[in-house]
């Protein structure tokens, strides 16, 4: 189980995966969607992740979705364009979706650098992601797949702070989502068991390595 290339990161094996999967459901902003993300974050690769190019990982945690029967044409939008007015200096007008769609994508965007935010603002994006059932679900799904991937060349420090931000943020976010959207229980409860997991495995590794 070391090498699934065309199931996880081949990307054009993911794109035509999810168009076909679009295209049978008549998804229009999906369809739209990812042409569109696939080119803003061309030439982009993963950090530390060898040469994986960026755009697998918006591809990954839409087939993901589908995986889970989210077949909800804004949230598979949203997915494949959460990272791209972040990233790729795209307005929120560019997106070729919906004003629910933009609005989900705007509610994921972190408008700071990288740990320069507040503690008080960090709160309030995650407080307005919970509001917002597209926004959370997708959030639940980007930090799935980004703690799933996080042992592949990240220090134990970025481990270590990645695992803190999880547990403070995402164990509120979650109790959140299954008080306001039961119709997304069975799938938070797939995702928080895929996190859950990993989450305990990467604490007995740092652990290990401390030699604690």
């Amino acid at each position: 189980m070391t090498d699934y290339p065309g199931l996880l990161f081949d990307e054009e094996a993911l794109y035509m995966s999810i168009r076909e999967y679009a295209t049978q459901h008549d998804l229009k902003e999906t369809l739209a969607a990812l042409p569109f993300a696939a080119g803003r974050h061309k030439g982009q690769l993963r950090d530390n992740k060898g040469n994986i190019p960026y755009f697998v990982h918006p591809l990954q945690i839409t087939r993901h979705a589908i995986a889970l029967g989210l077949c909800d044409d804004r949230l598979l939008a949203t997915c494949l364009l959460h990272d791209v007015c972040e990233d790729c200096g795209v307005s929120y007008e560019e997106l070729p979706v919906t004003l629910e769609t933009r609005q989900a994508v705007r509610l994921l965007t972190k408008e700071w650098e990288p740990h320069r935010q507040s503690e008080e603002e960090e709160q309030r994006y995650y407080d307005a992601i919970a509001l917002n059932p597209t926004a959370a679900m997708v959030k639940l799904l980007d930090r799935c797949n980004n703690i799933s991937s996080m042992a592949q060349g990240l220090s134990s420090t970025r481990i270590s702070r990645y695992l803190e931000e999880t547990q403070k943020y995402y164990e509120p976010l979650v109790k959140q989502m299954l008080k306001n959207y039961p119709q997304y229980e069975q799938q938070i409860y797939a995702v928080v068991y895929q996190m859950h997991s990993v989450y305990h495995a990467l604490l007995r590794m740092l652990q290990e390595k401390s030699g604690r």
